[in-house]
């Protein structure tokens, strides 16, 4: 990883140009006996394969996977002299990344298949002497014991020209307006699947191209999706007093729109997010407290959210339109010379304002079995919409806040001890947006953590603290999930907060 950033003044104006290159290589190992447990038992695959000797092979899978990352980024900017009522900031910005996704699922003892009738998989003895016909190779080509192969290659390209003005009116009141022109190219090109011999749906066969990825058996996937557009900011300040100021701020951003790591899917697009926001920051009591916060209003686009679909791949999908209403809140107060005490908080009302039929554009979905084609669903089918309008979104709680209290004792000779108490609630979270699969995977609940430190630093930059983590001992809810589609997999996984634990830290700032 390495970065440059080149300082200057052409005349009055400041000139900055910043350049940036990172290239990630990665190589793993995973153990995905989970997947073969209950995905593969479901859909009638790898727990059906037996040897020669009529018994059934191990059916635990591995997941070797190698990843090649490389990005490069460069930004070019000018900003007029600031001691000018009117100032501005133009500039150009280039951002391409490259993503080599390999992950090879192999099975031990995985490769040929004699079929045999009666065998709900219509897959039989590995190899050799079935019942009925010869053994037919079901390994991904190239890939001995590989019953499913990732090997594509994704890029992402963005280019943005982006302008801002600010007019300070008065010595109290500025005015800024901004705007930002972008374009993105996003591409997925590669292999994904089976052995066509082992399921003609997705994978090698006579659909499948000539390969262009280094190593794949062929091309099966080959996706593009660009667009361009602006995004505008508008942001006003007024300062009450020295120590206080108010601000108002109406701006737009968005996420590019991309490929699906498999085919058959519409790519995404982009999302745009509309914030509409007042707040305040202020400093009372000569700068003993200080209270920040704001409120704001946020309408969310065709937002995209990721789900595990067909085969247990991860998806992103536009969710249509959703609005979030908040308001947040920071205080710290220095009590007393020594008491440092801090509250944040966060109240936020995060609901879907259309019914997600699983298209974008479409809202009125009655009736049974109304999910979008390819989508998982319980058994008897899914009535309504897959995420009806008025749902609270996922991963988002409406309450979050902690509280701090610090106290310093005086210096004693290099030395100076302090004692801290953390605190930190939230209320029940949705984990997931579709229902199907909310039914399944279920709610976090409310959790409250409590964490305790004492310590001292010394004035020679040396810190030695000893901690208390989870305090309490509660065995909270960090993160809910199946490891296959949750229609197919209702065995839920759940992580839980670290238990309480007992430390002593020791640091030196250089």
């Amino acid at each position: 990883q390495t970065a440059l950033t080149v300082e200057g003044k052409v005349s009055n104006f400041d000139i900055v140009y910043s350049g940036g290159y990172v290239k990630r290589n990665q190589h793993s190992i995973a153990d995905y006996s989970d997947y073969s447990e209950f995905y593969d038992k479901m859909s009638g695959s790898g727990i059906y394969y037996t040897g020669n000797d009529g018994n059934p092979i191990m059916p635990q899978q591995f997941v070797i996977g190698a990843g090649d990352f490389e990005m490069w980024s460069q930004e070019l900017r000018m900003t007029t002299p600031l001691d000018k009522p009117v100032h501005a900031t133009v500039g150009l910005f280039l951002q391409r990344q490259m993503h080599n996704i390999f992950q090879n699922y192999t099975m031990p003892g995985y490769g040929w298949s004699s079929v045999y009738g009666g065998n709900p998989a219509g897959f039989g003895y590995i190899p050799g002497t079935g019942p009925t016909g010869n053994p037919t190779d079901v390994s991904v080509p190239g890939y001995p014991n590989t019953i499913w192969l990732t090997d594509e290659q994704r890029v992402d390209r963005d280019r943005a020209a982006f302008g801002q003005l600010t007019y300070d009116i008065t010595q109290q009141l500025s005015v800024t307006a901004g705007v930002r022109f972008y374009k993105y190219d996003n591409s997925l090109i590669g292999f994904y699947g089976f052995n066509h011999n082992f399921s003609s749906s997705e994978g090698t066969g006579p659909k499948c191209q000539p390969a262009v990825v280094k190593n794949s058996p062929c091309t099966d996937l080959d996706a593009r999706i660009s667009d361009t557009g602006h995004v505008p900011r508008v942001n006003v300040t007024y300062k009450l007093t020295p120590n206080a100021m108010v601000y108002a701020t109406y701006s737009k951003g968005f996420r590019p729109g991309g490929v699906n790591r498999i085919g058959g899917n519409v790519p995404y697009a982009a999302d745009f997010l509309t914030n509409y926001e007042v707040g305040w920051k202020t400093q009372w009591f000569d700068n003993t407290l200080r209270w920040n916060g704001a409120f704001f209003w946020e309408d969310w686009k065709n937002f995209q959210f990721s789900f595990l679909g067909a085969n247990s791949v991860t998806e992103i999908a536009n969710g249509g339109a959703a609005r979030i209403k908040g308001v947040e809140n920071s205080l710290d107060w220095l009590a007393t010379p020594n008491l440092l005490l801090t509250a944040d908080f966060t109240f936020i009302d995060p609901v879907l304002t259309e019914n997600y039929c699983g298209t974008i554009g479409v809202t009125d979905c009655p009736g049974p079995n109304s999910a979008a084609k390819g989508d998982y669903l319980p058994p008897g089918g899914w009535i309504g919409p897959i995420a009806p309008a008025g749902a609270n979104l996922p991963v988002a709680p409406k309450f979050k806040g902690n509280i701090v209290a610090r106290y310093s004792l005086s210096t004693m000779g290099n030395w100076k001890p302090y004692a801290q108490v953390t605190a930190m609630y939230q209320n029940q979270t949705a984990q997931v947006l579709r229902g199907d699969q909310a039914l399944v995977v279920g709610n976090l609940p409310a959790y409250a953590l409590v964490n305790l430190k004492l310590g001292v630093d010394g004035t020679n930059g040396v810190h030695v603290d000893f901690f208390v983590s989870n305090l309490m001992n509660r065995l909270a809810e960090l993160s809910r999930y199946t490891a296959s589609n949750p229609s197919v997999d209702n065995q839920v996984y759940i992580l839980p907060a670290q238990p309480r634990t007992f430390g002593i830290e020791f640091g030196q700032d250089f």
